[in-house]
């Protein structure tokens, strides 16, 4: 941890002037501080710079942060400046108050234009030609008494930080130069928010964009990325540029306040990006080719990639259209469902997330989900005990499904199943659309969740696919069955 002494410094120009003391009343002055960066877990000591400045409030303790209120006139957002290891106010000495103890609350890099619910602008969108201002919190210091002794402020780190490091493939014939010239974008990732002073969490955090890493390092054989990320839980893509040629890794990243994330990645072991991305804008299927009374779904997107509209086609005909609406941060909330055959059943799906369960309601009904870390469905059980799923998942594809259910009668219901993969690209690989949603809402099996296309359902059905030049499949038949499949694609 990086130390600083604030030095005691006589200076003119009082916050307050002093008022007359009693023989019984000492006015003290704030002499005495200390401030501290706690290390990121797993980093080298980041040290303060030579010079910086950082904002300092000082509140009565246990009271919210308001003006007027909690927060002493003269000590909100004072400037506090650090010159050569001595610290200084911009306004001159601090005093505690004369009555009652005080929470301190820092934050760094200072800003004069705190808004007034006490937030801080957040923006890191910018990083290619080098880091962003780390932000950094302190609200340690609480029911401090008035004290001639060592106060420490203990300053966090409100950011994630990401180190990417990129090797050669065997027997490659990129050079020097081509790691010189290597670019790595991330996609998916939030770049702006607001920093609560009061508590030091992050609001209004949007929107999703790509962003271009800082190059630390390269060599012959290597090249060093870095950036500073938002607190999140997002499906992300990198993308490699290097050579002539783009490799990409997808990815759910997890990434938490104060914490350093390392990738080490080779280039034979990442995807060669295509040119486009493909969407699958229609899925249909039939029994013994009778595609007048097929069934299926059309799929439309938004610039994101995430589905914006999606028709349910029964027996030839239109039943249903569902319209996704998400939030700022690409959450799915709700989905208006428009009943073609029964208009008066028209209605919303509402979802609301807390951690990594997902509950959602469909007029009196209600179901929860519970997702892994990928962003994945664990389970499913509903309000009423009437049962639980359980779904198993390896490599981005779910292995095992696992079902107790209650009929009507009260009486338990067991099945499971095991699934069987190829090797090829699933049709919604490109889908931004969360996976949950993917798996619930649209086909049979979670099949648009699975990161493969099932070969083997574990009910005695195989499916054979042929597929395009993108890996991608385009029809499926079912082995010696009367069931056949086809999937149409838009390239972007």
């Amino acid at each position: 941890m990086a130390l600083i002494m604030i030095a005691a410094c006589e200076y003119e120009g009082w916050f307050y002037d002093e008022p007359e003391k009693s023989p019984d009343i000492e006015h003290i002055a704030v002499k005495n501080l200390k401030a501290e960066i706690i290390t990121r877990a797993e980093a080298t000591i980041e040290l303060w710079e030579d010079t910086y400045e950082f904002g300092l409030y000082m509140k009565k303790a246990g009271h919210a942060l308001t003006i007027g209120g909690a927060v002493f006139t003269d000590a909100a957002n004072v400037q506090m400046i650090v010159i050569d290891n001595d610290i200084i106010s911009s306004t001159g000495q601090l005093y505690y108050p004369m009555e009652g103890n005080v929470d301190l609350i820092a934050y760094y890099p200072y800003t004069a234009s705190v808004v007034g619910d006490f937030t801080i602008p957040i923006n890191i969108a910018e990083q290619a030609n080098g880091l962003p201002v780390e932000v950094l919190y302190s609200n340690n210091i609480v029911n401090q008494a008035a004290t001639t002794s060592q106060v420490t402020l203990e300053f966090n780190y409100v950011l994630a930080k990401i180190e990417l490091t990129v090797t050669n493939e065997v027997n490659s014939k990129l050079s020097e130069s081509d790691f010189a010239a290597m670019t790595v974008t991330v996609e998916g990732l939030c770049t702006q928010a607001n920093m609560q002073l009061a508590n030091g969490t992050l609001s209004d955090i949007s929107p999703k964009q790509s962003v271009m890493l800082h190059r630390k390092s390269s060599n012959a054989t290597s090249a060093t990325f870095e950036m500073l990320a938002l607190p999140s839980s997002e499906e992300i893509t990198f993308l490699f540029n290097v050579g002539n040629e783009v490799y990409r890794y997808e990815t759910t990243a997890v990434y938490e306040s104060a914490k350093l994330y390392r990738y080490q990645f080779e280039l034979n072991f990442l995807d060669k990006s295509i040119d486009d991305v493909y969407l699958l804008t229609e899925y249909f299927w039939c029994e013994d080719n009778n595609w007048d009374n097929a069934g299926g779904y059309m799929f439309e997107y938004d610039e994101q990639n995430r589905i914006k509209k999606m028709t349910r086609i029964s027996w030839g005909e239109v039943a249903y259209v569902y319209t996704p609406t998400y939030n700022n941060v690409g959450d799915m909330v709700s989905v208006y469902i428009e009943d073609f055959r029964n208009l008066e059943y028209n209605r919303t799906l509402t979802f609301i997330k807390n951690g990594n369960l997902i509950t959602y309601t469909d007029r009196i009904w209600e179901e929860n989900i519970e997702l892994n870390e990928e962003g994945l469905p664990i389970s499913c059980f509903g309000s009423d005990d009437s049962g639980i799923r359980y779904f198993y998942w390896q490599d981005g594809n779910m292995t095992h499904y696992y079902s107790e259910e209650y009929n009507d009668n009260n009486e338990l219901s067991i099945s499971s199943a095991n699934f069987k993969y190829d090797d090829k690209k699933n049709p919604m690989t490109y889908c931004k659309t969360p996976k949950w949603y993917l798996a619930f809402f649209i086909g049979d099996g979670l099949m648009f969740a699975n990161k493969n296309n099932i070969i083997d359902s574990g009910e005695g059905v195989n499916l054979i696919y042929t597929y395009n030049e993108a890996g991608f499949p385009v029809s499926a038949e079912e082995e010696g069955g009367m069931s056949s499949s086809i999937f149409k694609y838009e390239q972007r």
